[in-house]
């Protein structure tokens, strides 16, 4: 049976088809019939103005450890979002970022062993430094030239990126701050998106939602991939659904 939502907050509906179909939804309480009834999540499009929709880059980082003045990047992710292509068609940039040092040339990697433990696979790539690998492996400093290279490849003015990411101005633009010559060829927006407010429920929650919570509010898989282009889907889902859900109609708002 297709799944059915609510067009309020986008959770399953209960539905029952007995005289007629009638769908409750068990979180706001809405209930309508089957014309009024969300079979599937819409992104935000632009069908009848001649301007599209404003493009965002999400960005993730796996790092090190949580210390940017310390750790180091280790894989950088980066999905533009045109708003109405399927996610699995948008231009990705994936890069496995290994450290240089600046002695003799060796590779030394310092972190926090937590994160080390989570990113171990991506260690063993950059040892292994295999040139056939998907994922092209390059060092910290080749890291800014290549990004702004691929913006400009599609269209993208690499002086004013409009970031996207869970908690990307408080963590992943502090790392990208101190990558080697990084700030030379991108530079973002002042302002970045955060998904979580679009998921926020002040009525009963202390602080804005983890990303688990907030893809599990969208009724997405709630788990968080931490790998990098994964999660910067997962951040455009949450953002095109959140957006789709602002546009309701007052009346079903």
């Amino acid at each position: 049976m297709t799944r059915r939502y609510c067009p309020q907050c986008e959770a399953a509906l209960e539905v029952q088809s007995q005289p007629t179909i009638i769908g409750r939804c068990p979180r706001c309480h809405w209930t309508g019939g089957p014309n009024d009834f969300l079979s599937e999540f819409r992104a935000p499009m632009h069908t009848t103005e001649a301007r599209p929709w404003t493009p965002y880059v999400s960005i993730d980082l796996e790092t090190t450890g949580l210390d940017p003045y310390y750790c180091q990047i280790l894989e950088f992710g980066a999905v533009i979002d045109d708003w109405h292509s399927p996610v699995e068609e948008l231009p990705r940039f994936h890069r496995y970022v290994k450290p240089e040092d600046e002695n003799n040339g060796q590779l030394y990697v310092y972190g926090q062993p937590y994160a080390l433990a989570l990113n171990a696979e991506i260690l063993k790539r950059l040892v292994a430094n295999d040139p056939n690998s998907p994922v092209p492996v390059i060092f910290a400093r080749d890291l800014g030239p290549q990004f702004r290279d691929w913006l400009v490849e599609h269209n993208l003015d690499p002086k004013r990126v409009n970031a996207a990411g869970k908690n990307f101005a408080s963590f992943d633009l502090q790392f990208l701050r101190q990558c080697d010559r990084f700030a030379e060829f991108v530079t973002f927006r002042h302002r970045a998106i955060d998904p979580a407010m679009l998921f926020w429920r002040p009525d009963t929650d202390e602080g804005l939602p983890d990303t688990k919570n907030c893809l599990l509010r969208a009724d997405l898989e709630g788990r968080v991939a931490h790998t990098a282009i994964e999660d910067c889907i997962g951040v455009i889902q949450l953002i095109r659904r959140g957006v789709r859900k602002c546009e309701l109609p007052l009346s079903l708002r």
